[in-house]
Order: C-alpha cells, then structure tokens, then sequence
C-alpha cells in the first residue's frame, strides 16, 4: 500500500451555499488533529460560494498543520462526481466528507483517528446530532461491529447511510476500486457505504456525537425528491446497483430490506400525487416491492389506497384524490 502524506482527508463539495459557509469552514479550520487535509471543490457554484470560502480561509487558516486545497470543477458534476474527484485528489490514510451546510466538533477527526489506529479499523463511525430551528437531537448509531451485520444496517436503515459520520480508510477504496456513482447523485453515498463494510475487515464504533446535521434548510436533493411527482430516476439506479451487489456477494437474505428501498424511492408519488397517473407510475416502478407496502410504516390509509391501485381499482384512489382536492380549498 501507498505511503500517505496526511493522517485525514476531508472531502467538502460546494454549490451554492455560501450563506451557510462559515459555521462549516471555521469548525475544519479548527479541528484539533494535525497534519489534516481540507480539499474543498467547488461544483461551478453560481453564487458567491468560491469567493466567500477563499476569503473565509485567508482570514482564519491559521494552525500550519492544516491543509487546504481549493479545487474548482471545470462544468457541474453533481455531488457523486464531485467526491470521486476529492478521492482522486486526497493524501490521507484516512478519507472522510462534511456537507457545506453542516458543521462538525472541532474535535471529531481527532477522535476518530485515534479510535481507527487504536483498533486497527479500516471504519470507524459516530454518533451525530439533528439540528433543527429550535433544538438539537441526538441519533445514537450504537450497533453491532460486525462489518456484515452493519451491511444489513445501512439497507435496513438502522445504520446512517451517509458518509459524513465516518472515518473510513482510504486503502479500502483503492484496493476495491470504489468509487462513487458518477452522475447519480442520491443515495449515491449509501450505495458506496454497503461495499465498504463488506469489504471491510474491522470496523468500530465511536460513542461521541461530532456532526451536526442541519434539518431546517430543504436544500437537499432527499427533499426536492418528497416534493415532485416524479421517480427519482438517480436514487432508482443506485438502489438498483445496492441490489445488484448484495446479489453478487450472496447477500439475497438482505434483499427484502431493498425492496423497502425500492418503496422509499417512490413514496411520494403515492403520498403526494395528484392524479391517477401519478399513482399508475407508483404501481408501475420497482412493481417486485408493492408487496411489501404492509412492512412500511406508512399509515393504513395510504396502504389501503397502494392496495388498490395495485388491484387496478380505482374507485378509492379516485375519492382520495377528491378528498384532497377538497381539503385544500
């Protein structure tokens, strides 16, 4: 394996968000770890973003030990392309990524570096905490540290399937030839975490709660999803490759969990559509995982109106839609 230059690389992609740069920008500027690496990239941002991070880092990148590169992509790349090109760019031993609108204990890298190197683990991950307008909760991750048994947590969704609460060896990337799903750009990160605890030999779990994950800004592409009447062409394909994987691995035990996957991908359609088309395009997507409507925590009337269209009746999904119609006025 390759010599690495830095004990931690922190990939940060950024587009349009420079309002909410500072928080992020000054809690890695302060990360009490040395010899880090900050390698932000800048995803063709049509607002100030670039300007508002180069300034930020010229008035408070002050600690020597902490490195930072400034990329900017040539077109817009969407997130997945945008971290493969922090992975290509980064030195450390270890590689990890904070979304711009979040920010992070200053201490977090720190802490997971010292619990990788003091179990040997080629993951480790933490607990993190919901920031919401009027108060903060904490999402506790304790779980078994079994590297198969965390596979069956990420698809279950017992497990964060994000990257931004781990700390995950950068070796195990190379060696497996991981790497983001270019151009699919919703849970593109669970996709990539499902292969990386496979192949994992040893992970551990730190019982700390370092990122702060903000909720009341709907910049995320999980929320413009909720809100349209359409599949989510992305997550369906990434979905498709966590299938496709757990099949080659002969992990088929684990597949109901993805036919619950299959669900959430298309949820909305059948909670927000207006129409019976809507509804026809929520039957007639992932069709394999309708079945699995029951398992869902959806409540009965939504399961009541998916076992219908299912049946091709449509004299209730028919009311639903009036009712609702009615409701708005």
């Amino acid at each position: 394996m390759e010599r690495h230059r830095y004990k931690v690389s922190v990939t940060i992609p950024i587009y349009n968000v420079e309002r909410y740069l500072e928080k992020c920008v000054l809690s890695l500027l302060n990360q009490t770890l040395n010899d880090i690496e900050l390698i932000f990239i800048d995803d063709c941002s049509s607002d100030e973003s670039f300007a508002t991070l180069k300034s930020l880092i010229e008035q408070h990148h002050l600690n020597e030990n902490i490195h930072v590169k400034l990329l900017q992509n040539t077109e817009n790349k969407g997130v997945a392309s945008t971290r493969n090109v922090g992975l290509n760019a980064s030195e450390g031993k270890y590689l990890a990524a904070v979304d711009p609108d979040d920010y992070v204990s200053t201490d977090m890298f720190k802490l997971l570096y010292e619990k990788a190197e003091a179990d040997g683990s080629d993951i480790v991950w933490c607990d993190y905490i919901h920031v919401y307008d009027d108060k903060q909760e904490v999402v506790n991750q304790r779980f078994s540290e079994d590297p198969i048994a965390c596979v069956e947590g990420l698809v279950s969704g017992a497990l964060f399937g994000g990257m931004s609460n781990k700390l995950i060896a950068r070796d195990l990337f190379l060696a497996n030839n991981i790497k983001f799903p270019d151009g699919l750009n919703m849970s593109e990160d669970l996709r990539v975490c499902v292969q990386l605890f496979y192949f994992a030999k040893k992970v551990s779990y730190l019982n700390s709660s370092l990122y702060y994950y903000i909720q009341y800004r709907n910049l995320a592409i999980s929320q413009v999803n909720i809100k349209t009447f359409k599949v989510n062409k992305e997550w369906f394909e990434n979905i498709k490759g966590i299938e496709s994987f757990l099949k080659k691995m002969n992990l088929e035990n684990l597949l109901p969990w993805v036919m619950r996957l299959k669900l959430i991908s298309k949820t909305n359609l059948l909670v927000k559509g207006k129409s019976v088309e809507n509804f026809k395009t929520w039957r007639d997507f992932f069709p394999e995982s309708n079945e699995y409507i029951q398992d869902t925590d959806l409540p009965w009337h939504y399961k009541f109106i998916a076992g219908q269209i299912v049946s091709d009746k449509w004299l209730f999904p028919r009311l639903w839609i009036r009712l609702k119609e009615l409701l708005k006025k």
